[in-house]
């Protein structure tokens, strides 16, 4: 026999009883919070380790994790060495005396570190908490919450070593690096320069943290440092009127493919028997790049088409993968994009990067484009262009997600997960010690890139 419910005047939780609760518990299944797929955990460089030791790269993708196996260096670091190829023109004729010929292949040195990450979550086992909630059945979805946790925290901080060259956790001790920007920006709707490449060593400042304990709410300023330069460039762009005009037109296809292939030689990956670029756009951005009525500012329908692999379903396609423009740039739709927030004044301007974290914790800058008396926001929208091992991350100790901890008379166990690791991208150096304490001024960078565009709503109508 079904019973009766009774329909009455919708309540809160916090009127619910132990009935209530349970009817909430029993759907909450279908309403777990979901974690979008990470084009990164797509496009790895996969390596194999011989006998002597060394990694042979035997498909290469957009991540390198270089293989710790236990060992940890002296300041939580490992070097690596790059050897650059002949260059000088060989002796030629009968006369010539093979060792006067002799020419050293010049080193270049990253280096590489690793920081301690830690998330752990409540499980009450007995208590007034646990016999109010255990309708809920919590404490058996905190192992997948923190695996969801860990998905979205490493796509987290490939974000934001790509942007600010290494991720937050290594701001911290003892590793305490710095961050600057990337070290190549490219600026739509500019003349010259419309390109800023930093080759010298990172900005000395470090990031502050925010109430949640993360780093990246710190501003990044300098006078006559390269976060200048890129902010008196962009706002040069932009110029003074109350609607962004650094936008995505055809403009800005052709110069990240020009300049990737003629000036910063990007180390392109092969997808679909192609050299490509992956480039990560904000989806409100391809949404208004893709608007006809935008044809003023260089729509990219035309360009834009898909491979006869989507057919013949030789791969899976990307998450939020679009298609090719310029046959070597693959659009890939990116929710996670980063923006750039702009404050302060010429010769004192600051940098303030905002990341959606995990668990829908969103600290991005998503108000609208103001520039008016008392409601000025510069937002900028990230771009940002992804190539051969434009991401390293050095591995010491794998995730770990089955570590726990009992107090309170064991009425709460901690469940824990653990993992060393740092992510960054390789900067190479003639000498290692230079670029650690600022002397620097040989940095080779080829992996990636960072476009800021202003922020448009992808249906207004340019006249």
């Amino acid at each position: 026999m079904t019973t009766a419910v009774a329909v009455g005047t919708p309540r809160n939780i916090t009127s619910l009883g132990v009935t209530g609760i349970g009817k909430i518990g029993y759907e909450k299944r279908l309403r777990e919070d979901k974690v979008k797929d990470s084009v990164f955990c797509r496009v790895p460089t996969s390596y194999r380790i011989n006998r002597r030791k060394e990694i042979d790269v035997e498909n290469l993708g957009c991540i390198m994790q270089i293989p710790g196996s236990g060992s940890k260096g002296p300041d939580q670091s490992v070097i690596m060495t790059m050897a650059l190829p002949l260059n000088q023109a060989p002796v030629v004729g009968p006369g010539a005396i093979l060792l006067n010929n002799e020419e050293d292949r010049d080193l270049r040195y990253a280096k590489f570190y690793y920081q301690e990450i830690k998330k752990a979550v409540k499980q009450w086992e007995y208590g007034l908490y646990s016999n109010e909630t255990k309708y809920l059945d919590l404490n058996s979805g905190n192992p997948q919450a923190l695996k969801r946790y860990w998905a979205e925290l490493f796509d987290l901080r490939c974000h934001q070593a790509l942007v600010m060259t290494s991720e937050d956790a290594l701001c911290t001790a003892p590793t305490s690096l710095s961050q600057t920007l990337n070290p190549h920006f490219l600026i739509p709707n500019r003349a010259l320069p419309r390109v800023l490449w930093n080759k010298t060593a990172p900005t000395k400042t470090t990031g502050a943290a925010d109430s949640k304990g993360w780093y990246s709410s710190g501003s990044f300023a300098g006078g006559g440092s390269y976060v200048e330069d890129v902010v008196e460039a962009l706002m040069a762009a932009n110029g003074t009127g109350s609607t962004p005009l650094c936008l995505p037109n055809q403009d800005l296809w052709a110069m990240i493919a020009w300049y990737t292939e003629n000036v910063q030689m990007f180390e392109k990956v092969e997808i679909d028997g192609i050299p490509t670029v992956l480039l990560l756009c904000p989806p409100h951005i391809i949404d208004w790049a893709m608007n006809p009525s935008n044809n003023s500012s260089g729509n990219i329908i035309g360009n834009l088409h898909k491979p006869d692999v989507y057919m013949t379903k030789n791969r899976e396609c990307f998450p939020g993968e679009v298609g090719r423009i310029k046959d070597s740039i693959l659009l890939i739709k990116d929710t996670r994009y980063v923006t750039l927030t702009i404050s302060g004044s010429n010769g004192s301007y600051a940098v303030t990067p905002g990341y959606q974290y995990p668990g829908n914790y969103n600290m991005q800058n998503v108000s609208a484009w103001a520039n008016t008396s008392g409601a000025t926001n510069y937002s900028f929208d990230c771009i940002i262009g992804l190539g051969g091992n434009g991401l390293a991350e050095y591995l010491v100790d794998p995730l770990n997600t089955d570590l726990s901890e009992f107090y309170n008379y064991k009425q709460i166990k901690g469940l824990g997960s653990y993992e060393g690791s740092g992510m960054q991208i390789p900067r190479w150096d003639l000498d290692e010690a230079s670029a650690a304490d600022g002397a620097s001024a040989t940095l080779i960078h080829r992996g990636s890139f960072v476009v800021p565009v202003g922020r448009v709503q992808p249906f207004n109508i340019v006249s």
